[in-house]
């Protein structure tokens, strides 16, 4: 397979750019009686006209050695034909779930493989793969960044102070550091990088991952990444008042939709199929922080005592401490800048040290602006930066001590 595999990847090189087919790639969730298969295709789109794949001094050409080196490339990396023997094997159980997501001619496909494995051993692994479609070629992590060994640095520095910190010392395996660049996947909110089962495990058993939004690599994004229209679009988001207000009034933020105030607590895991950690307390209420790695930063509250069960209490709070909300951004934004797109705030709460611990917030002061439904308090440090963002369902209430 592997020698046929270069053998069309030589004959790509003959074939023009311009010359191949659309490739599309999609991805269909297969249920199989207790198993579940994700499958990954590669098909044309628009079949390239012999004018068009004619090179000069070249007979006619076609674009299938592309597509083709694109499907052996996919079951190279997937093993969705051994996948496939494996549901016929007596105590097999094979979960699977793919995604992907394109941007022009660049893919990016994951798979997490829980239970039986390709080799017969159980567990759960993580599979990645990144393509330019012009070319049939994988794009590796180095390729993504003007400088990989800063970008890494950067995203390490990122796991050891938010991941890290957090984490429970209960966790058989989470050994994050270093981390590994060979198995990643993007979409349009970031880039999330995958470890294997024996070294990062969640509590579900299935591997650890960590997201990274794109304004937090875009300072090591170039012109020439495949991701730099991502990132270009982030670092250039406009500071947009009219948006903010939007967000008060759904009371929701964009990264994070399934996150709303007054939305029951129990719908995020009946409806958004999310995981929520154990609660942490506050003065006056009870925090609830993800699993998923794309939400690390925000978290949701309820009062610390309510008069409904726990999952039937509405959210009064959603929280984000790690955001780019149209340029008002965590770690970045000074207070004068807040100042200057929101205005004077409609009150201004003050936490010393104590106050903020018990809070769940740094020491500093809260500016907070009334919208149509919610309150937006922006946390600063005493740094005088925002550290946190949060909408709020009624403007907070001083500390009562």
């Amino acid at each position: 397979m592997y020698k046929g595999f270069v053998v069309i990847l030589a004959a790509l090189m003959l074939v023009p750019t311009l010359a191949l087919a659309q490739i599309e790639i999609s991805v269909t969730q297969r249920e199989e009686g207790e198993n579940s298969l994700a499958v990954f295709s590669a098909a044309q789109t628009e079949p390239a006209t012999p004018e068009q794949t004619k090179a000069p001094g070249q007979a006619e050409q076609t674009a299938d050695p592309l597509l083709l080196a694109v499907s052996q490339q996919i079951e190279a990396r997937f093993m969705q034909s051994q996948a496939e023997q494996l549901l016929v094997r007596a105590g097999a159980n094979v979960q699977q779930t793919g995604s992907l997501y394109q941007i022009g001619q660049v893919v990016s496909m994951a798979l997490l493989w829980q239970g039986t494995q390709a080799d017969g051993m159980q567990g759960s692994t993580a599979h990645t793969l990144t393509l330019d479609l012009e070319t049939g070629l994988e794009i590796t992590f180095d390729q993504l960044f003007t400088d990989p060994d800063a970008a890494a640095a950067a995203m390490e520095a990122i796991i050891e102070r938010d991941v890290l910190q957090n984490m429970s010392g209960y966790l058989e395996f989470a050994n994050l550091l270093p981390m590994p660049r060979n198995c990643f996947s993007f979409d349009e909110k970031g880039l999330t990088v995958y470890y294997q089962d024996d070294t990062y495990r969640n509590y579900d058993g299935t591997s650890g991952c960590v997201t990274f939004y794109w304004y937090e690599l875009a300072n090591y994004i170039g012109e020439d990444s495949p991701f730099y229209e991502l990132a270009a679009k982030e670092q250039n988001e406009k500071a947009d008042l009219d948006k903010i207000r939007e967000c008060m009034t759904l009371g929701s933020f964009p990264i994070a939709e399934q996150l709303e105030v007054g939305a029951l607590l129990g719908s995020l895991e009946t409806d958004k199929r999310l995981t929520l950690m154990e609660a942490n307390y506050t003065t006056n209420s009870r925090v609830y922080t993800f699993a998923e790695p794309e939400l690390r930063g925000f978290a949701v509250e309820i009062p610390k005592y309510a008069d409904t069960e726990e999952m039937q209490t509405p959210i009064t709070a959603v929280r984000a401490s790690r955001i780019d909300l149209y340029s008002l951004v965590t770690g970045k934004t000074t207070r004068e800048e807040v100042v200057a797109l929101l205005g004077e705030p409609d009150k201004t709460l003050t936490y010393d040290e104590d106050d903020a611990f018990d809070m769940m917030l740094t020491a500093g002061e809260s500016l907070c602006y009334q919208g149509s439904q919610c309150v937006l308090e922006v946390h600063l440090d005493e740094a005088g930066v925002v550290s946190c963002l949060i909408l709020r369902d009624a403007m907070p209430e001083e500390m009562l001590y």
